[in-house]
């Protein structure tokens, strides 16, 4: 309220008439300083129908369905492969030609982990997207208008790349959207996404033909370019840039307009202002990274974070995800219809990754990668152990339900804490300075292992058999357990000053008092 007039008479101070006096009118809404990037009222810029939450909601489905088309084209060679090797395809594929149609969509898949960095810099992350879908939508097309190897071998590729590109743009944009309470059920969505993508394209793949499939499944990118059209653009990204102006209203049609998200979005354009200012952001781009590079709080969680991945990807998860046909036949026998069981591992595999979401949050890191490397350990090493029995003593295939039990064992071991770990240390453990550039490096040799175990599956299947196989993923899931329990400090709960404090070298005798401890 504003005061209009006054009139005093203090020449007579007992006269009840003359007494202060106030005419009070409405308030009029004044424009915002010059130095304010807020711009009033926020009913402007916002939505009233919708509650922030629902409108973060909507915005992650972009990121969410990129995440689906992902997991479908990882899981699209384990129903993909029985029908190319019938005597009655048109494209006849052998085991080594079938491994390069079901690998090589990695290799583009780590090199567009590269590109992705540098197209959310460059372009935004909600224009990263629509990028990221068009390969996607090309390699659909491809595979669906094949009529030879080289056709789905370029199909293959170019969805590959799309993966790779989308690797960085989903968890950045999911990131810097949300609410900071919802944030870490937002990141767990990738991973779920994935999950839900290998159980739908195994669906889709075990009632129609290869070719339907990818006739269906171009219809993710095209509903992802859709959701990403309708959202704003990362504020954080914004900023970046210095639209401020563009970055308050994408930040309040995503948070609303209370007083809290005011005062977060005031810091972040402090916060960025400041950057901007610092000499070290002066620099050159490989002075910087030189630099930062040699800093134990840089090589150090960058190792654990490298060596969390290789476990992940040595253990087998995505042999299961991309030859889950083949195994279930070599497994099970004849007893258990190989597509069935592979639904029932698919539906086990996208339940576990929504429980992972809300452990990760609940749970400390430390104890969740121990307890599901030991749970890993022994239901591969079990698995193992009964496939060994079924060919020395052909009675035992009677019991072939002990194979699915050990298997259904592991993916729900492995779920909850060997295969969401590595990305989730990859946000908490690097260092903000280092952030962007360590996890894209990490990122790429994630899926060059990937390559590398999908690629040598099969002459591993046929050179050592399944039981072989499985043993030797057991024993690297051993080491690389007993190595976590050594190096994986604890970070539930832990500032990101307090996780450096912990790698830094001149704090290194001080760590038992007041740091993260191992």
């Amino acid at each position: 309220m504003k005061i209009t007039h006054a009139a005093t008479h203090p020449k007579d101070d007992n006269n009840a008439a003359n007494v202060e006096f106030h005419k009070v009118l409405p308030e009029v809404p004044r424009p915002p300083k010059p130095d304010s990037p807020l711009i009033f009222p926020l009913a402007q810029t916002t939505n009233q129908h919708y509650s922030p939450l629902k409108r973060q909601l909507f915005a992650s489905c972009g990121p969410t369905l990129a995440s689906i088309g992902a997991g479908m084209i990882f899981g699209y060679s384990a129903t993909l492969l029985p029908e190319l090797q019938r005597a009655e395809s048109e494209i006849s594929v052998s085991d080594t030609t079938g491994s390069w149609i079901a690998s090589l969509c990695l290799l583009p898949t780590a090199v567009g982990c590269l590109l992705g960095g540098f197209s959310i810099e460059k372009f935004g992350r909600k224009k990263a997207h629509i990028l990221l879908s068009i390969p996607l939508l090309l390699g659909w097309t491809f595979i669906y208008f094949a009529h030879n190897l080289e056709m789905l071998l370029v199909g293959r590729i170019l969805s590959g790349l799309s993966v790779g590109l989308m690797g960085p743009a989903c968890s950045v944009y999911l990131s810097e959207m949300s609410d900071p309470k919802y944030r870490g059920l937002f990141l767990g969505t990738p991973s779920m996404a994935l999950s839900i993508g290998i159980l739908v394209i195994h669906i889709i793949g075990t009632f129609l033909s290869w070719r339907l499939t990818a006739l269906v499944s171009c219809s993710i990118p095209i509903l992802c370019v859709f959701c990403m059209a309708m959202v704003p653009e990362s504020p954080s990204w914004l900023l970046s840039k210095g639209k401020f102006d563009e970055a308050a209203k994408a930040f309040k049609w995503l948070r609303g307009g209370s007083m809290e998200s005011e005062q977060e979005f005031k810091s972040m354009s402090e916060k960025q202002k400041q950057s901007q200012a610092s000499e070290v952001e002066t620099l050159p781009f490989w002075v910087k990274l030189r630099l930062n590079a040699r800093k134990p709080e840089f090589y150090k969680p960058f190792s654990i974070v490298f060596l969390c991945f290789f476990i992940m990807q040595l253990s087998g998860p995505n042999t299961m995800a991309f030859y889950s046909v083949n195994v279930m036949r070599e497994t099970l026998g004849s007893g258990i219809n190989e597509y069935v069981a592979m639904i029932i591992i698919d539906l086990l595999r996208a339940f576990m990754s929504i429980v992972a979401c809300f452990m990760l949050k609940i749970a400390k890191r430390r104890f969740l990668a121990i307890f599901s490397g030991v749970g890993t350990v022994l239901s591969l090493f079990s698995l193992s152990g009964y496939l060994t029995l079924a060919k020395m003593y052909p009675e035992v295939t009677q019991f072939s339900w002990l194979s699915l039990l050990f298997l259904i064992l592991y993916i729900i071991f492995i779920s909850i804490g060997i295969f969401p770990l590595p990305w989730c240390v990859n946000g908490e453990l690097l260092p903000l300075a280092m952030r962007g550039f360590g996890s894209s490096i990490n990122t790429f040799f994630n899926f060059i292992w990937c390559f590398v175990v999908i690629k040598t599956a099969p002459g591993m299947f046929s050179s050592f058999g399944m039981e072989g196989t499985f043993l030797f993923y057991g024993c690297i899931c051993l080491v690389g357990t007993i190595l976590i329990f050594f190096v994986l400090p604890e970070t539930k709960n832990k500032t990101l000053v307090e996780i450096e404090a912990h790698f830094s070298a001149k704090n290194s005798n001080s760590t038992s008092e007041g740091n993260v401890s191992a």
